[in-house]
């Protein structure tokens, strides 16, 4: 498994990659699996990714073994829920991966349900019940650089507003962790 964080500008990702190893061996995945599993998180400042977005966290499953994870600057006031978000996108997008090394015909089966509502289609309802499922399993951590934060403040605020702006974020990102 290979992990990449492209998010070093406002935050930093830490996978427990040794939980989430043994969880993916626990699930079915072989070791060689594991070994090309692809995991890329980016920070996203501006635009929306995929069909669904405005969201805090967004994802996608490139079916080349690369699970991306999308964190969206421009929906970081609830930052507090941020890690329970990254975590369930994560699940849902590996989940994508183990469909396609369980299924030789994922690609065909791909292309049939695009033909199909996406909250409706097959696979996505399996990985939405898969991430639902192992929701408490916390793989994810988030570190957050509060100098990034101001970037994030409305610029109508003023230096003080900022200020404060800051530390209640700050705060509710330290309550949050504490409750994990």
């Amino acid at each position: 498994m290979h992990i990449y964080n492209d998010c070093e500008e406002a935050c930093y990702i830490h996978v427990d990659e040794e939980r989430l190893t043994t969880f993916l061996v626990e699930q079915g995945l072989t070791q060689q699996q594991i070994d090309r599993l692809n995991i890329r998180f980016q920070w996203i400042s501006e635009g929306n990714v995929g069909e669904f977005a405005p969201k805090q966290v967004s994802g996608i499953y490139n079916t080349k073994d690369t699970v991306h994870v999308y964190l969206h600057a421009v929906t970081m006031p609830s930052i507090a829920m941020f890690p329970r978000e990254i975590n369930n996108t994560l699940l849902h997008e590996i989940r994508h991966y183990m469909q396609q090394c369980a299924n030789p015909c994922y690609l065909e089966t791909l292309r049939d349900e695009e033909k199909i509502p996406y909250r409706k289609r097959p696979m996505e309802k399996d990985a939405r019940a898969f991430a639902k499922q192992y929701d408490k399993q916390q793989f994810v951590k988030v570190e957050y650089a509060a100098i990034h934060l101001l970037a994030l403040v409305p610029p109508i605020a003023t230096c003080i507003g900022c200020m404060v702006a800051v530390a209640l974020v700050e705060k509710s990102v330290d309550i949050a962790l504490k409750k994990k």
